[in-house]
């Protein structure tokens, strides 16, 4: 399967380029396609789960992509930011885990310090995405605890 998401990103980064002669229509039916080939693949690849944008996002370089759009989230050893994987976008992107929960849809918003102290003494604690594990480890879909993105 991560062959198949390779090959789609492929496709697209060329198209981006205008390495192919392809109408606007076409072009929407074959993103479409791959970005429901991307969901279909998401939990082969390993991904936690797979996201959508809330609300629109526009990089420096000008693109724009749309809430709603399809995104894939991996959680990198530095819990302090998740790496977001936009479907037909090449490269990836680094938000701030905290703030997930502005951006993505199924992440919630950081506990307070009272919260964060509570778990940390229970043991127990929530991950962004509403898991529940360890305080100080990782739930089983690779989320890291609310102390450990936090620092406690």
């Amino acid at each position: 399967m991560k062959d198949k998401i390779e090959a789609i990103r492929v496709v697209f980064a060329r198209k981006r380029k205008g390495g192919d002669d392809e109408d606007e229509e076409g072009y929407r039916v074959r993103k479409k396609q791959a970005n429901e080939s991307l969901e279909e693949a998401a939990p082969a690849a390993g991904a936690p789960r797979y996201r959508r944008l809330k609300r629109n996002m526009t990089f420096k370089t000008g693109e724009m992509y749309p809430s709603g759009m399809p995104v894939m989230t991996y959680f990198p050893e530095d819990a302090a930011y998740t790496i977001v994987q936009i479907a037909s976008r090449e490269g990836r992107v680094a938000i701030r885990t905290v703030e997930l929960h502005r951006f993505l849809t199924g992440f919630q918003a950081p506990p307070s310090v009272a919260e964060v102290e509570e778990m940390v003494d229970s043991g127990m604690a929530t991950t962004p995405t509403g898991k529940r594990c360890r305080a100080d480890s990782w739930a089983d879909d690779g989320s890291p605890a609310w102390p450990i993105v936090l620092g406690y």
